[in-house]
C-alpha cells in the first residue's frame, strides 16, 4: 500500500493514476514518442480506464473524442472524481464571473479527452486546438460556432513534459503551438490545468510566455520516492532533464551505447520513434562513435538500415 501524504498534487486523482497503471516503471531506457530517452511511462490516458478505445477513434475530429470521454465519465465514477476535481480548479481561476467569457482549450487529441468534459461540466465554449494550427470553437452542445468574441481561455492538458505542443519557434523562428495560436485568435490565455506533469521544465519554460499552469498529479521526487521500484535511478534521470532537457540519455548513451534500444527500432512497431530519436541523438551517437554498432545490429537483426526504418513513418502523424 503506497502511503499517498506528501504527494504535492491532488491525492484522489494521483491515487486512481497510480491504481489505473498511470505511471510504469521501466528496468532499462525507452525511447519515448518526443525522441528523447525515458526512465519510465507516464500514461495520463490511462485515467479514463478504457483500454485504449479512444487511439481507434478514426476520425480526428475533437467532437468525436469528447463524445467518448462524456461516455466513459458517465459510466465511472472514478474518471468522474478526475474531472471534477480539474473543474474544481479552473472555476478558482475564472471564478464564473459575468465578466469573463470563459472557454476551455485542449489540443488535439489526448487533451481533449480531459479538457472536453470540463468545459460540458461548466457549461461553457470548448476552443479545440489542432496540429496544424486550425481551432475550431464547440458550443456546450458540441457543436461548431463562429464566434468574434474573445475569449477567456483556460487550457486543460493531459500531460506535460517539456512544454513543446505550448509553445516553440519553427525553424524561422517563429513561435507556434497552443498559446500562440490562441492568443493570436485574441484569446486571453493566463493560466492552465494540466492533469499529469512530468515536472521536466514544462512550467519553468512557459512562464516567460506569462502562463501559469497548475497540475493535478506531479511526477517529481516525491512520487518516484514512494511509487518507483528504482527510486534512485528514476530520481537521477529526472534530476538531469530537469537541468538540460536530454540530459540523461546522452549520459546513458556514453555509458551503455545505443544496443540496449534495438527492440525500438523493429520496423514493424514505430518508426516514428527512430526518427524522433535520430533527430534528438543522432548526431551526438555519431559523435561519441556509437552509430555503426547501431547501424549493423539493426541491419542484422530487421535487415534494414536505420533510415530505411526511419523511411517506415508516416510523414504526418495524428
Amino acid at each position: 500500500m503506497i502511503e499517498l501524504a506528501g504527494f504535492s498534487g491532488d491525492e484522489d486523482t494521483t491515487k486512481i493514476l497510480i491504481s489505473r497503471n498511470g505511471y510504469e516503471d521501466l528496468s532499462d531506457a525507452t525511447i519515448l514518442a518526443s525522441g528523447l530517452l525515458g526512465r519510465y511511462y507516464v500514461f495520463s490516458e490511462r485515467l479514463l480506464d478504457d483500454k485504449g478505445a479512444w487511439n481507434q477513434i478514426k476520425e480526428i475530429k475533437s467532437r468525436n473524442f469528447i463524445e467518448h470521454a462524456l461516455k466513459i465519465m458517465g459510466q465511472d465514477a472514478q474518471f468522474n472524481l478526475v474531472i471534477d476535481n480539474i473543474v474544481e480548479e479552473v472555476s478558482k481561476i475564472a471564478g464564473r464571473s459575468a465578466e469573463w467569457d470563459l472557454a476551455i482549450a485542449g489540443g488535439e487529441r489526448r487533451d481533449w479527452l480531459f479538457s472536453g468534459p470540463v468545459a460540458k461540466k461548466l457549461e461553457v465554449p470548448h476552443v479545440s486546438v489542432y496540429k496544424d494550427g486550425r481551432i475550431e470553437v464547440l458550443n456546450p452542445n458540441l457543436e461548431p460556432v463562429e464566434t468574434n468574441r474573445s475569449l477567456y481561455v483556460v487550457p486543460v492538458a493531459d500531460l506535460i513534459t517539456t512544454a513543446s505542443s505550448f509553445y516553440r519557434l519553427d525553424e524561422g523562428g517563429k513561435a507556434i503551438g497552443w498559446l500562440p495560436w490562441l492568443r493570436g485568435a485574441g484569446h486571453t490565455v493566463e493560466k492552465g490545468i494540466v492533469t499529469v506533469s512530468r515536472c521536466q521544465g514544462a512550467e519553468k519554460k512557459l512562464a516567460p510566455q506569462r502562463l501559469e499552469l497548475k497540475a493535478q498529479v506531479y511526477i517529481d521526487e516525491a512520487f518516484l520516492r514512494k511509487v518507483s521500484r528504482y527510486p534512485d535511478e528514476a530520481v537521477q534521470y529526472l534530476q538531469m532533464e530537469q537541468q538540460k532537457e536530454g540530459s540523461w540519455g546522452e549520459w546513458y548513451l556514453r555509458e551503455k551505447g545505443a544496443l540496449p534500444l534495438l527492440p525500438s527500432f523493429d520496423p514493424t512497431k514505430k518508426p516514428d520513434k527512430v526518427v524522433a530519436f535520430m533527430k534528438k541523438y543522432g548526431e551526438f551517437v555519431k559523435a561519441i562513435g556509437r552509430y555503426d554498432e547501431l547501424e549493423s545490429a539493426v541491419k542484422e537483426k530487421y535487415g534494414m538500415t536505420i533510415q530505411q526504418v526511419a523511411d517506415l513513418a508516416p510523414k504526418v502523424k495524428k
